[in-house]
């Protein structure tokens, strides 16, 4: 299986892999609150325009 630059932005940018990100900068529910705040403000909307 071939991974494509697709694959890697929906790995990178999937809200779950934000949110262990963001434990390295933050404490657990302020990453928790953000990552939240970017599925619903950022991801959703990528996804929709991008990936369907």
């Amino acid at each position: 299986m071939k991974v494509t630059v697709k694959d890697m932005m929906r790995h990178y940018l999937n809200p779950l892999h934000v949110y262990c990100s963001l434990t390295y900068l933050f404490r657990k529910e302020k990453a928790l609150r953000t990552a939240r705040k970017y599925e619903r403000r950022i991801y959703k909307l990528f996804v929709n325009a991008f990936f369907l």
